[in-house]
């Protein structure tokens, strides 16, 4: 069984020149990769969802060509499991999981309400806020008093004769200035909070699935 992870931050995208920039290089790439690697489950992590001006309008497009993309070539789509709430913990971040039909009967995904796994077939039953609140876990980290929309998102996902495993999309905090920090001593702040945030991410993790295999990917700033 072939697995594909792609990590994607979008800040950039979320204007018209460069939304077309995205429909015709991005997801041109990302079909010939589809007939070329012929994956069995794919998860795509996407971070800065509305791109630096918070702009949610054309989120849902973006999100129905990236689903697009997908079910053309026979695959189940997840949607986009996202938080577009910018006026509570929002974290910008958002995950994508697509498995061929085939799988559709086996495949099981994490209800973090019951606790427990089930059809993903369940997930079809909820709008987009009820899906996002049931399957996903997300956190904002917080940078000092800096408002940041950095974090994590997780969700869990089992296959048969596979282990549970858990996909988390991360994104951490970016240097205030690049060539001041090339400057610096190492590790400089930034890279400092960047390590803790990551363990402190890693630790919850093991906490909570401490026998979970876990892919995790996304924007680290490193």
């Amino acid at each position: 069984m072939k697995f594909f992870l792609l990590s994607f931050n979008m800040g950039g995208f979320f204007d018209e020149p460069n939304l077309i920039l995205f429909k015709n290089s991005f997801l041109q790439k990302i079909d010939y990769l589809i007939q070329v690697v012929r994956p069995s489950f794919i998860a795509i992590n996407i971070q800065e969802i509305g791109g630096k001006a918070y702009d949610m309008s054309i989120v849902s497009v973006v999100f129905e060509d990236i689903i697009r993309c997908f079910t053309q070539h026979g695959y189940w789509s997840s949607g986009g499991l996202a938080n577009l709430d910018v006026s509570g913990e929002f974290t910008a971040l958002g995950t994508f999981v697509f498995a061929k039909e085939k799988y559709l009967n086996h495949l099981r995904v994490w209800n973090f309400q019951t606790k427990s796994f089930v059809s993903v077939k369940e997930m079809k039953k909820l709008n987009e806020v009820e899906r996002f609140n049931t399957y996903c876990d997300h956190l904002r980290i917080k940078f000092g008093a800096k408002k940041s929309r950095k974090g994590y998102l997780i969700t869990r996902w089992m296959i048969p004769h596979i282990p549970p495993f858990t996909i988390v999309n991360v994104h951490l905090m970016a240097d205030e200035s690049n060539i001041i920090s090339a400057m610096s001593q190492f590790p400089g702040e930034y890279t400092i909070k960047r390590l803790r945030a990551l363990n402190a991410i890693l630790d919850g993790i093991v906490g909570l699935y401490p026998n979970d295999p876990a892919f995790i990917f996304g924007d680290f700033n490193f």
